[in-house]
């Protein structure tokens, strides 16, 4: 049998496929190596596969977010294999499994926005070229957290509207001192993922506009721009916030000469697709 897993740091997307090409799909919480330790790991893993003979999976590919060569990359494939012994594990990072689901054997650029963001330019298969992933601190630009810290830093500030200040208050009732508890807390990245939410419905602010377009220019800035022939090939896009915020990211593109190909809000069908085919 075959596992294939695409993981983000909220979610992760499981399917097995049987020998006549069944499949089954499960679902759990994010395994990032950057925050979760080995016991968490293992313990997500066995509860997805409880019941499930581990010993006849044959081949597992997972794809997540925070494999960085190296360590975490090392690690993560030695989890795997302590649980899945007798299977051949590959481990990837997510923007190479966003790469596989979008691009249809073809170059382009790739970009995986979701709680995080990370862009790289590829052949369609493998990944050539990547703008480094700087996390939610120094990076992400366009991600949910990082319209999220958008959000939070007018509120706080007092930049919003009136009429979207009394209802974010009503909502949420935060004060500054609950802000900074949260951001020095667990997850932060999740915490201030979590406003994108609140600023999808109420996009047709115009300063909620303005707050998404300026988050989606600074991703274009920062990441799209610094690929030598991002105006000849498309964007691809996957994740939530690619998928959901796709005509405010059409509208910022245009700006820069970008068009935008494949939209893809959860990849792992496509992923799998992929592999069911090689």
């Amino acid at each position: 049998m075959l596992i294939i897993a695409d993981s983000g740091s909220t979610k992760t997307h499981w399917r097995l496929a049987n020998k006549k090409g069944n499949l089954t799909q499960f679902q759990s919480m994010g395994l990032n190596p950057w925050y979760q330790d080995d016991l968490t790991f293992q313990t997500v893993v066995n509860g997805v596969f409880e019941g499930i003979d581990l010993h006849r999976i044959s081949t597992v590919y997972f794809y997540g977010a925070g494999v960085t060569p190296g360590t975490q990359y090392h690690r993560v494939k030695s989890l795997l294999q302590n649980l899945f012994k007798k299977a051949e594990i590959h481990v990837f990072d997510d923007i190479t499994g966003a790469v596989r689901a979008t691009c249809n054997g073809q170059p382009g650029i790739t970009s995986v926005l979701g709680t995080g963001s990370n862009t790289c330019y590829s052949d369609g298969h493998k990944v050539i070229r990547k703008q480094p992933a700087l996390g939610y601190v120094l990076g992400d630009e366009g991600s949910g957290a990082h319209l999220g810290k958008l959000l939070l830093k007018a509120y706080l500030q007092g930049d919003l509207p009136v009429e979207t200040e009394e209802k974010f208050q009503k909502r949420y009732a935060l004060e500054r001192t609950d802000v900074l508890q949260r951001l020095a807390g667990e997850h932060p990245n999740r915490f201030l993922a979590s406003f994108s939410k609140f600023i999808w419905q109420h996009r047709h602010s115009t300063a909620v506009q303005e707050l998404i377009l300026a988050a989606f220019k600074a991703f274009f800035e920062e990441q799209i721009i610094k690929y030598p022939n991002y105006r000849e090939i498309p964007l691809h896009l996957v994740g939530s916030v690619g998928y959901y915020y796709a005509d405010f990211i059409r509208k910022a593109g245009k700006e820069f000469g970008v068009y935008l190909g494949t939209i893809i809000g959860n990849p792992i069908a496509a992923i799998t697709l992929y592999h069911l085919k090689i």
